[in-house]
């Protein structure tokens, strides 16, 4: 078992990361993890803990791994989160899903925003929980190019809000008149 505490943690052009056989990386407050161009970071049968925020601009995929987050969680550009039969769990902070990008959660991967943490989705960037569950305690926002998929006897359990962009937009322009 090998365990890694780090600052920041940078993977650019097409690099290739992999944590693997019940290793463990942390990454402190105040520190990311960024993942940007082609680069890759595969977590199996490993867990990453982090204080500081996760940014996916490019690949990031999890296998039977945990993943624990106490701050944000984007995933932008044409970025792509593939969590499969693992744990997502983000304890404060935003989950944010934006442009072209992909969040998925499929074969039995349990995944849960607690209370505080809310799910954006904007552009015309997807999650999707296939075949695995999701407990959001926090808010959900999308617009009309996005969208959240439930297949393939998926579970979807939304605690807090649920509002659209144009339904938040016409709630305020019919204020005004």
């Amino acid at each position: 078992m090998c365990s890694s505490d780090l600052d920041n943690v940078i993977l650019g052009g097409d690099t290739i990361g992999k944590f693997q056989n019940f290793a463990t990386m942390n990454v402190f407050s105040g520190g990311s993890l960024s993942l940007t161009g082609s680069s890759t970071l595969s977590i199996e049968d490993s867990s990453l803990n982090t204080s500081g925020d996760i940014s996916v601009g490019s690949t990031l995929d999890v296998l039977r791994g945990a993943v624990v987050i106490n701050a944000d969680y984007l995933s932008s550009t044409t970025g792509q989160g593939t969590f499969t039969d693992s744990t997502f769990t983000v304890n404060s902070g935003a989950v944010s899903v934006t442009q072209s990008s992909k969040a998925l959660f499929e074969s039995n991967t349990v995944a849960t925003l607690n209370s505080g943490t809310d799910l954006t989705i904007s552009g015309s960037a997807s999650a999707e929980i296939s075949d695995s569950s999701m407990v959001i305690q926090g808010a959900v926002a999308m617009n009309s190019s996005a969208s959240l998929l439930v297949t393939n006897s998926g579970s979807l359990n939304v605690a807090g809000s649920q509002r659209s962009e144009e339904r938040r937009v016409g709630k305020e322009c019919r204020s005004r008149w």
